[in-house]
């Protein structure tokens, strides 16, 4: 009698096998190395150490790449060994790491199953900036980022990708991020999440420029390449992204757009973020604000638009939406409690910021504007309609946003019932 299981057994087994146990598997005999084989290679995974990147490219120049569905590379310093492991000098060769790793990218056309990219850069903001500084002389960091997009950009033909994942993106400009070879990968897309790391501690202009630069003009490409097939987007930004550094939303369009995440997107005319979310009502199902605000134009007392007006045209417009997810910035507040508890720590949310050209976004509460007794200078300042004190004024801007808190927990209802009638169609 055979004493061996029968393959279709042995194939249920595999299958439930974790994917970091199927290397040991395929060591067991010449059956379980044919049914774990694929499993084990379906996503290739490699940290950015010497070892790591070149055994990624030797499983992508052997026979094994015709199991591989999904390609992903993370920063040593972006993974949570880096923390308490020290990386040797020879794994942590930097122009070793970014050829080995450069030479496996470069055989992603060769991968018949290919659909998943995903890319870890340092999550740190390396650049040393100063007035002379020049995109030829970057950081290995940055240099390894703009390497990479030139390799994909060399992919003849173009990989057929269906999600794209690029993290600690360092929001510095280059030519590539607009080159028609690079933006080829993302045709076919119907994922993209971008992440960014920069430096908030840089202070001044000079050091936002580049960042301008790279919102304003080489990161739009990117965002418009995929128009046609993306249903998912994700944006997280490490600092607030509006009308400084810009970046214009409403101009995009993509038909078939399901799930939208946003991460420190401000809200205002020139970004067009809420007619864009708008814009998507027909086929848009799963909303993340988290850490988003409203810029104050300068010299105004009031916003032109509030959270309330905002959720209002939600509960409204966006008909299809059934999951929804708000997270707001907070700040420690200090305020006095009663005499045995002295000073209580509290936290508040920052839905509004201002613009203040030496230093950045900072935020906005109505209560703490201040004014002028003859409307003349002071903080939030500008047409009150005819509001004669400065007291009035704040009056004003405090009542402009007091239905904020009311109108999120309205359409927090209206997104919930929508989503109870949507299961109870479907079954």
């Amino acid at each position: 009698m055979s004493r061996r299981l029968p393959t279709e057994l042995l194939t249920l087994i595999v299958g439930l096998t974790p994917a970091d146990a199927l290397y040991a598997l395929r060591s067991a005999n010449r059956t379980l190395r044919a049914l774990a084989t694929p499993g084990a290679f379906r996503a290739v995974r490699c940290t950015g150490t010497v070892k790591s990147t070149a055994g990624m490219l030797n499983v992508l120049a052997s026979e094994l790449r015709e199991h591989v569905e999904e390609v992903h590379y993370r920063d040593w310093y972006a993974t949570e060994e880096s923390d308490t492991i020290d990386l040797s000098p020879e794994q942590e060769d930097e122009e070793l790491i970014r050829i080995n790793l450069n030479s496996a990218l470069a055989l992603l056309h060769t991968l018949p199953s290919l659909h998943t990219l995903s890319l870890t850069f340092a999550p740190t903001y390396d650049e040393t900036l100063h007035a002379d500084f020049e995109p030829n002389d970057p950081s290995a960091s940055l240099e390894l980022q703009f390497s990479t997009f030139e390799t994909l950009a060399k992919l003849t033909p173009a990989p057929a990708l269906r999600t794209f994942v690029l993290e600690n993106l360092t929001p510095f400009p280059h030519p590539i991020d607009a080159d028609p070879r690079f933006l080829g990968i993302m045709r076919d897309l119907r994922e993209l999440t971008i992440t960014t790391a920069s430096d908030l501690t840089l202070e001044g202009a000079i050091f936002q420029d580049p960042i301008t630069a790279f919102f304003t003009a080489t990161f739009p490409p990117v965002l418009e390449a995929p128009q046609h097939t993306l249903t998912s987007l994700t944006l997280f930004f490490d600092q607030n992204i509006g009308a400084v550094p810009g970046l214009a939303l409403g101009r995009l369009h993509y038909p078939h757009l399901e799930r939208l995440a946003l991460t420190r997107v401000l809200f205002d005319q020139e970004t067009g973020v809420e007619a864009f979310i708008t814009a998507h009502a027909a086929t848009l199902q799963c909303l993340e604000l988290m850490l988003c605000k409203i810029s104050m134009p300068e010299s105004t007392a009031v916003p032109l638009r509030t959270w309330a007006q905002i959720y209002g045209a939600f509960s409204e417009r966006l008909e299809n939406l059934t999951e929804l997810e708000v997270m707001d910035d907070t700040e420690k507040r200090e305020e006095e409690g009663a005499e045995e508890y002295g000073v209580l720590l509290k936290r508040r949310p920052i839905r509004y910021v201002a613009w203040d050209s030496g230093w950045g976004w900072g935020a906005w509460f109505a209560e703490e504007q201040e004014f002028s007794e003859d409307g003349d200078g002071g903080e939030g300042e500008g047409e009150d309609s005819g509001a004669g004190s400065g007291v009035f004024r704040i009056t004003l801007a405090v009542q402009a946003v007091a239905g904020d808190e009311d109108a999120l927990d309205a359409l927090i209802k209206v997104v919930r019932q929508r989503a109870i009638s949507h299961t109870e169609a479907t079954y």
